[in-house]
């Protein structure tokens, strides 16, 4: 999912679920109201959102500041940071890939973290393997990084490469 934001006729709260569900995305309705500008985050999450009601603003990392009212539209890829600014007061629909029930704490990642794992080389993929829940993140060289999602730990502390494959003798012996 690449980002990208619209505007167009505003839509209702049902109208908006409506498309939530017809995408494959489990969707939500929410009240985003902010005193203070939010720090830069990312999400673990690819989502869709849709301005129902009320106004506000937020900015990329690049500080490059969107306005928003009802009847904008925007999505964005899990990892995409961005914050949203003082003075937001929305009725907003998000519809995510991933269900909020397997959200991890805190749901607005630190970027710094972020730019301490991989990601900036590549782009995340959520994995799943039984319950144990993890980041696989795919480099743009092909080297595949595990970080495990857990609460309170840093990203930077959880990275564990994947072993490297030595060439091998004709014999099978290692070099």
């Amino acid at each position: 999912m690449e980002y990208k934001f619209t505007t167009g006729a505003p839509i209702t709260e049902q109208e908006a679920l409506k498309q939530v569900e017809a995408m494959g995305f489990h969707g939500l309705a929410f009240d985003d109201v902010h005193a203070q500008d939010e720090t830069l985050h990312w999400h673990e999450f690819d989502a869709v959102v849709w301005v129902i009601s009320g106004t506000g603003a937020f900015a990329d990392e690049h500080d490059n500041v969107t306005r928003v009212e009802p009847g904008c539209r925007g999505r964005a890829p899990a990892g995409w940071l961005h914050r949203s600014l003082a003075g937001t007061q929305t009725r907003t629909v998000i519809g995510t890939n991933l269900p909020a029930d397997v959200w991890t704490t805190p749901l607005n990642k630190d970027c710094v973290a972020q730019r301490r794992s991989p990601l900036e080389m590549g782009r995340r993929q959520r994995a799943t393997d039984g319950d144990d829940r993890s980041i696989c993140i795919r480099t743009l060289a092909t080297n595949v990084v595990i970080v495990d999602v857990k609460a309170d730990v840093p990203a930077h502390f959880q990275t564990a490469e994947r072993p490297v494959h030595r060439p091998r003798h004709a014999a099978g012996e290692e070099t």
